[in-house]
């Protein structure tokens, strides 16, 4: 089973998604979290930082990551590829500098909280967001 780190960022009600677009390896279209799987052995942490940096152009430091509790898991739609049972380990972002920078993967973009569900995302992005709001807001 592969991993994948991800994170969750919160600005007043909004919440940090990316749009997956060409070069990505999800549908386009489809939402999630800004993240991606740990290179090497690279800690989750480690990976969380670099991947929020590459999907949104934004910066987060490691003592502003919070771990989730929660480790989810499912079934990932590739393109190109057949489907991959994945486990998703989740960091909240207490702080956070920069500004959104679109790149040939995605294309970051804040979504109020209330319209997260009426998105075509991929699997336990809206429950690690509840999760992460139920704990941190």
């Amino acid at each position: 089973m592969k991993k994948t780190v991800t994170v969750v960022a919160f600005k007043k009600n909004k919440v940090l998604l990316v749009e997956h677009l060409d070069d990505s390896d999800h549908p386009n279209g489809t939402c999630g979290l800004p993240g991606g799987r740990p290179e090497g052995n690279e800690e989750d942490i480690d990976a969380a930082k670099r991947e929020f940096k590459q999907e949104t152009g934004m910066k987060v430091v490691k003592e502003d990551l919070e771990k989730l509790p929660t480790t989810y898991k499912a079934t990932i739609s590739r393109k190109n590829r057949k489907s991959q049972e994945m486990v998703m380990e989740v960091f909240y972002a207490k702080k956070y500098t920069g500004t959104l920078k679109e790149s040939t993967e995605t294309r970051p973009k804040w979504v109020l909280i209330r319209q997260v569900g009426s998105l075509p995302l991929l699997p336990n992005v809206l429950n690690a967001i509840k999760e992460a709001f139920a704990l941190y807001c």
